[in-house]
Parts: structure tokens; sequence; C-alpha cells
């Protein structure tokens, strides 16, 4: 599907449409020429014998209708059925209506009325990066649904087995997008690990297998049961822990009134590996007493979001224990009415979700030049038009991944480093590191030329999760190839057996360039005016309701178009000159004459 650029949407409602001809006649010049003006390219078609019977100016640009397609000299029977688009940028785009002219582009008009055109664009036009008429546009995998602007699918490929095709059943039996559950997944994994272990990318460098990630979805879109296939393991294995200690301190209470003189050994406090409490009191607690850390779960992040200055004196009084807290690092927390709080590794890895509009209103200033928004695993999916579906997950592709969970659960941290212990640091295998430096350095240069503090800030932190994901996709794979269990890999760090491959670092490298790219995209649409925004939402709305929508369907379902027809057919006329949709006429046997037109998505199913 041909997806709204943002840069095309922006440039073509903040400048609005090219200039108009001083004259609706025929041009007189011999010289016309393909400039990016309206005015131009009317004198290059009249210059060519084609007949303009009128033209429109929309939000998006202007429309030039003819009176016959160049191509197919199929003649015109409406008002609009056969147009040229002059996009405000210069772009050119050309829809014909007819079932002949299906599939006739612009560069298809442009060779037959002149097989060797002179076109100058216009200065400052820059198309790299859109979909042109003269190059293939990106088309969705087959049977894809719909995406939205700039959206591209998550690469489930690059995740090791048996989480990528979990994560593939999962989508499919909840009707989802994979990266609906790919997102928290990876937080729930890396959260398994917390600061157990690290890599050590050189002296002085260490990155736990720390992962923040949030799901931007609309409520109702069934994010929570994105949530709960990805934690259900860890809480299924938190019940079993307390359901444990309880047993074990039971049988301890009743030994000792036995027996009194003869105590036996306590039970193993049980352990904890998932919180709901998102207040740094509470995690504190819980943290200094379990360095390897803990998973904090919210279904909705703003009210993790909101908690940052709950409890504290002066803005921003936990936003450190939070950057202590993606990081592992030793956290104090001084209290006047009781003794201090030390935190050996203040580990918490975060997963939830929230709502576009929450997201947009809930993050502060100080909040992005801190970081701390930078350090989410953000992504915003499409919801495909759901249908129901027979899938299920198989039950032993739930086994294989429970399994999976349990052996990084089984990993500890490193006993020889003192009562509060430091995480196993595990190091590159050679042709590893050198893929890890060739990545970091095209990073940089990447971050340098970022447009925004913002989209740098970004590269900076995804540079650090390349790491942390290579451990978490290097332990995921040693889980399925060491049958002996977490402790005999732990056992083979010190030699080369333990190492980070290059096969950790290659799939870690595809994943954090796909969060990169969304990354930014994300941020432009907050970066955007409302204008486009609004435009970019009507495409996300069309795209639910199954890609196609007629105005009076548009000025019945949305408010703001309720009486304004004008608008709603001036809005779509816009998503038709950015190229991600176009109007179709649709024929009824039994009717004189055609139907009420049609707004159809490019890639959207047939009606």
């Amino acid at each position: 599907m041909n997806t709204v650029g943002h840069d095309l949407l922006e440039r073509t409602i903040a400048e609005g449409p090219g200039d108009r001809p001083a004259s609706a006649g025929p041009s007189t010049s011999s010289k016309a020429a393909l400039d990016g003006t309206v005015s131009g390219t009317r004198a290059w078609l009249e210059e060519r014998g084609v007949a303009i019977k009128g033209m429109k100016e929309t939000s998006a640009g202007t429309m030039l209708f003819l009176s016959e397609c160049p191509v197919t000299k199929t003649q015109s029977t409406g008002n609009s059925d056969i147009a040229v688009g002059v996009a405000a940028d210069g772009t050119l785009s050309f829809h014909n209506l007819h079932s002949r002219g299906e599939g006739v582009k612009w560069a298809d008009v442009r060779d037959a009325l002149d097989p060797k055109p002179e076109i100058r664009m216009a200065p400052g036009v820059d198309l790299s990066g859109l979909t042109g008429e003269d190059e293939p546009a990106d088309e969705p995998e087959e049977d894809g649904e719909p995406l939205p602007p700039g959206w591209r699918p998550f690469p489930t490929d690059a995740l090791p087995e048996p989480i990528a095709t979990y994560a593939r059943a999962v989508a499919e039996a909840q009707m989802l997008d994979e990266a609906t559950v790919v997102v928290p997944l990876l937080a729930a994994l890396g959260g398994s690990v917390n600061a157990a272990m690290a890599i050590r990318i050189k002296r002085g460098w260490l990155e736990p297998c720390i992962v923040w990630s949030c799901v931007v979805m609309r409520s109702g879109d069934g994010k929570s049961h994105a949530l709960d296939a990805a934690l259900c393991f860890l809480r299924e294995y938190q019940i079993e822990e307390l359901a444990r200690y309880e047993r074990e301190s039971q049988a301890f209470d009743n030994a000792c009134m036995e027996n009194p003189e003869e105590l036996p050994a306590e039970p193993r406090p049980a352990a904890r590996c998932v919180a709901n409490d998102a207040t740094v009191e509470g995690l504190a607690q819980l943290l200094a007493s379990h360095h390897r850390g803990i998973l904090l779960e919210r279904d909705e992040l703003a009210g993790w979001l909101g908690s940052f200055d709950r409890y504290a004196r002066s803005a921003g009084g936990d936003r450190p224990f939070w950057l202590s807290a993606h990081g592992g690092r030793q956290h104090l927390i001084d209290r006047k009415t009781s003794r201090s709080i030390v935190i050996p590794a203040c580990a918490v890895s975060i997963v939830g979700t929230i709502q576009p509009g929450v997201l947009e209103r809930m993050v502060s200033d100080q909040d992005r030049e801190s970081g701390l928004v930078a350090r989410l695993l953000i992504a915003h999916p499409p919801t495909p038009v759901q249908a129901w579906t027979e899938a299920e997950v198989d039950l032993r592709l739930i086994d294989e991944v429970r399994g999976v969970f349990h052996w990084l659960l089984a990993l500890q941290r490193d006993p020889g480093r003192g009562e509060s212990s430091r995480p196993y640091e595990i190091p590159f295998e050679p042709d590893a590191k050198a893929a890890w430096i060739r990545w970091f350095n095209t990073a940089k240069k990447r971050q340098r030329e970022s447009p925004t503090d913002d989209h740098a800030a970004n590269w900076s932190k995804q540079i650090g999760y390349t790491a942390r994901l290579a451990l978490l996709f290097e332990l995921i794979m040693r889980a399925t190839e060491i049958a002996e269990g977490a402790t005999a890999f732990q056992a083979a760090i010190a030699t080369v057996g333990g190492h980070i491959r290059l096969e950790a670092v290659n799939r870690a490298i595809r994943v954090v360039e796909w969060f990169v790219g969304e990354g930014d995209r994300i941020l432009a649409r907050g970066e955007s005016s409302e204008a486009m925004k609004e435009l970019i939402r009507l495409q996300e709305w069309i795209e639910r309701r199954g890609g196609r929508v007629t105005v009076r369907e548009l000025c019945k379902s949305l408010r703001r178009y309720r009486k304004q027809p004008d608008q709603a057919r001036d809005d779509l006329e816009a998503l038709v000159v950015a190229g991600v949709g176009q109007w179709e006429t649709p024929w009824h046997e039994g009717k004189r004459g055609p139907s009420a037109q049609v707004f159809v998505l490019a890639g959207a199913p047939a009606g």
C-alpha cells in the first residue's frame, strides 16, 4: 500500500495549492515544461492537445480535470472522473476512475504525450524517500492488512526460535499485528534476566538485560491479550514460588513447634519477578532483597508516567531512580523517618501500553530531555481488520517457550563478587565484536545527522539496546542448545563457549534498526501540525473500517464531518493527491448509472 509521506503531507498542508494559471485558455507557449506548478503542468498538457475542462483546489493541491484519458482515449462522463493531480511540492499523479483506466499512472500519461519529455522539478523539491510513479511502490505482504502512515512490519524472523514462532502464533490467534505481541514479549524475556547477566562491551562498559517496552494502541484494540501472552509465564512462575514458600513456611512452623531445640533451616524466600506497584517506595523494598531485578507490569503506562512526582516534594524527584533502574546501577534512597534503603542493583524492566493521545499529553519536556522516553522500545502498530478465526497456539509450542523462560529465570548473579554480587559478564566472540564495532560507527554517524535532539536521543539509546538484545538473543539460543540448564552455561562463560556470537549480534541489529525507524516515525507524528495529524487519523480510521468509504458515510460516521460534505471530499481528495488512495465508481446491475464514488485506500481488499 502507498502510505502518506509525512514530509509530503506537511508541505502540502502548509503551502497550499500551486500557482494557478492566469487564463483558462490554451497556452501560447511552445516551450512549456513540467516545473512542478499548476500553470506549467496545465500549459504542458494543453500544448500537447489535452483538453482541460476544469480544475479544483484541495487542501493538498490542485486537480486538473480532463475531457479524455490521453492513454486509453476514454471519454470523461462526469466532473472529476479523469484528472491530473498537482501536489503543493510539485509531485504529479493521474487518476482515471473508468475500468479501462485502471492502473494508468502519471508516467504512462507523460510517456504517451511526450516519449522524451523535458522534466524540471521545482527548486528544493526532493522526492527521495517518497513513492514515485516511476518506481514500484513498496507493497505489503500478500494478504496483509492496510498499514498506517510509514508503518513497516516488525522483522519477526530476526527473533530466535521458539520465540519467533510463538509471536506469530499468538498474533494470528488473537488477530493482532505481530509487533503488538513482540514488543511486550521482549520486555518479559529481558525481565526474566535483568541484572543477572550483562554483556561486556569493553572494560567499564556493561549493558544488562533490562528492557523497557511500550505498545501504543487505542483502548479496545486487543493490547491486553498481547500482554497476557507475553507475561503469562512469569505470572505462573511467581504464583508457583509464592505457593512453594507458603508450604515450606507452614512446614517450618510445624517443625519448630514439634522440636523447638532443633530448628530446621528457614525456607528460601519466594522469588519475585513481576510487580505492579509503580511507586519508588514500593519497588525499593523489593529490589533491596531481589538483586537480579524485577519486571514492572503496567497495563496502562499512563499511571507510571503520572507517578514520577506524586510523592516527591519537587518536580522530577523520581526520575533519578528510574534512570538508575534502566542501567541496573546501585541506588540509595535516604529517608528521614527510617533507615535508608540501599539497592545494590536497581534493575527494573518495564512493560505496558498507552493510548496515542495520552502519550502526547503526559510526556513532558523533562522526560524527553532526560532521555527517559528514549529508553522505551516503543511501537504504534496498526489494528488489523479483525475477523473470527479458530486459530490457537499449540500446547507444545507453549511448553517450549515456558522452558525458555524457566531457563532464563534460573540464571544467577555471580556469587564470587561479594555479598551483593554482580552480574555475570559475557564478552563478544571476535567476529561478533567486529560486527558490533561496524554497527557502532554507523549508528553514531546517523545519530550525528539526526534532525532534532529527540531523534538523536532515540539513536543514542538504541545503540545500547543493540548490545542488550544481542545478550538476550544469545541466552535464548543457549536455552534451546544446552540441555543441562542455565548452570552449565554459566560455568562455560569463562571459555569461548559462553561468549556472544555473531548470529546474536546480527539479529539484534535488525531488530534495533526497526525500532529506530519506528521511534522516528512516532516522533514525526508528535512534531506534525494538527492539520496533518487529522489527515493521518482519517487514513487510520478508513483502514480500520476496511479501507473504503464514501463521502456520505464519512459525514455520518465522524463528528467533524457532520453536515460538512465539502470538507469530507476535500480531505479525501488530499489523500488521493498524496498517493494513498483513489476514487472508484462502482456499477450495479439494474441501475441506470454508476453509484456514489467510493474512496479506496491503496492495497485495500476488493469491495
